[in-house]
């Protein structure tokens, strides 16, 4: 099963999400061997609502939700905060610091 990885700008934060062959965000350039259990994202969408704007500073962000057991942060420990959105939902953001 392929392992996307990834990291923040500075290099901080590292993570990995075990994914499933078929997701586009399992590239064969991001692929590697692993004997995680694969699971499908949950949510994949581009959400162009006024906090997500102000969190990013851009016209949307590009969201992937993933199962938690799949996805596993390798190196540091993101800061977050809450924010209430619009919605009156409590939206956690999470950054490298």
């Amino acid at each position: 099963m392929p392992t996307v990885t990834g990291k923040c700008l500075c290099g901080e934060i590292a993570y990995k999400y075990t994914g499933n062959n078929n997701h586009p965000l399992s590239s064969t350039s991001h692929q590697s061997s692993t004997n995680n259990t694969p699971a499908e994202p949950v949510l994949n969408c581009i959400c162009h609502c006024t906090d997500c704007k102000k969190w990013t500073g851009s016209l949307y962000t590009w969201n992937v939700v993933v199962p938690q057991p799949s996805f596993k942060v390798t190196k540091g420990e993101p800061e977050s905060y809450s924010v209430i959105g619009a919605s009156g939902k409590k939206h956690p953001h999470f950054f490298c610091g």
